[in-house]
């Protein structure tokens, strides 16, 4: 068996549904609001945190994960 190499940085929107992860740093450039982007470090989307990409949106555009933490 072989498997591929994992590339070092993932987006979440490119995780398969049921795909984990740890966040390693939130793009600013990639989240416009800055209300937006304090409100995902108060839901625990903070470098160190484990993640995972529970569903995809409506169409299967937006990622809705969950994020570690306490």
């Amino acid at each position: 068996m072989s498997l591929a190499p994992h590339p070092a940085h993932v987006r979440l929107s490119d995780l398969p549904p049921g795909a984990r992860g740890t966040v390693i740093g939130l793009n600013p450039s990639g989240v416009p609001d800055p209300q937006l982007l304090r409100r995902l470090g108060e839901l625990g989307f903070l470098p160190g945190e484990p993640v995972q990409l529970m569903r995809r949106g409506p169409g299967g555009r937006e990622p809705l994960a969950g994020a570690g933490g306490g």
